[in-house]
């Protein structure tokens, strides 16, 4: 007989890491579990279970059975009189049916309604957004003008809120000089900027800027000294005597100046709402209508009966 060989099985493990074994939880731990566990999450009182348990039939869209919220009892009662009288139904079986149906029909209607309701509220949230961000980008653009008149005017006329802005500047100016006659000099600085210019005018300033600083003083009770002897230093080299508006006509040449820029933003508004910013605001509503939310796909399950 041959002798079997002594060998040695290895211990049988689990296979598991000893370090990989949950830790077990400490007894204040264990203590605090069991004190939360205790704890109700829910209605205590039978008044708010109850209400608990009619939550889905009181607020679901399509309730339970032919059990219906509250606003939609006499809706069903008035459709279920309305199906009795168009489909006449005979027997039991067939009045069940018109009542079915009008129950569905009830439901329908209200699923289509929290539908547009719903669309409707990404629509004016959509629009909303668009808004505020024109309006940021306005604010951002006005208050540049202080500083980068130039820049800041180009980014202001290349929106219809920009535009409107700078509109309501041009306006303000106008009226100004229509209630007192003359501006003073902050409304000066304003215009100036308005015009895309940083400072007061300055040897070899394009004409027609000349012209209207040169009609602004002569509107002015006690004309800036300084300012009046730069504009009669350069007048003679930039501006032929000839054309400079003499102090009778500096009203109507400012107010001729006002008039033109307050038509060309105008008629820049109009072309930017055009051909810009309305098709942009119209695109973010049709944008808003396509809702692939949860909510969006649970209505369109309850109108398809799924």
């Amino acid at each position: 007989m041959r002798r079997q060989a002594n060998t040695k099985l290895p211990p049988v493990t689990s296979g598991m890491d000893p370090s990989s074994r949950p830790t077990p939880l400490s007894e204040k731990r264990l203590a605090a579990n069991r004190n939360n566990a205790q704890k109700s999450t829910g209605p205590r009182t039978p008044e708010g279970k109850r209400k608990s348990r009619s939550n889905a039939v009181k607020h679901g869209l399509t309730g339970a059975g032919t059990c219906l919220p509250p606003d939609l009892e006499a809706e069903y009662r008035e459709r279920v009189e309305e199906f009795v009288a168009d489909l006449r139904p005979e027997g039991a079986v067939a009045r069940c049916l018109a009542e079915r149906a009008a129950l569905a029909s009830v439901r329908l209607d209200r699923c289509a309604r929290a539908e547009q309701a719903r669309l409707a509220d990404r629509t004016r949230q959509a629009l909303r957004r668009w808004d505020e961000q024109r309006a940021a980008e306005v604010r951002h653009g006005a208050g540049r003008l202080e500083f980068e008149p130039a820049e800041a005017v180009s980014q202001l006329e290349r929106t219809t809120q920009g535009v409107e802005w700078l509109l309501g500047q041009w306006q303000a100016l106008a009226e100004a000089l229509d209630q007192h006659g003359r501006l003073n000099g902050s409304q000066l600085d304003r215009l100036l900027r308005l015009l895309g210019q940083p400072q007061l005018p300055r040897a070899g300033a394009q004409r027609e800027l000349l012209m209207l600083v040169y009609a602004y003083l002569a509107l002015e009770e006690e004309p800036n000294r300084g300012l009046w002897d730069l504009i009669q230093g350069t007048r003679t080299a930039e501006v032929p005597r000839d054309h400079l508006p003499p102090p009778g006509r500096a009203h109507a040449h400012l107010a001729a100046v006002f008039a033109a820029a307050i038509e060309r933003l105008l008629a820049l508004r109009a072309e930017l709402w055009e051909h810009y910013d309305g098709p942009e605001r119209a695109g973010e509503a049709d944008k808003a209508l396509g809702d692939d939310s949860p909510e969006a796909a649970r209505l369109l399950k309850y109108e398809a009966g799924e």
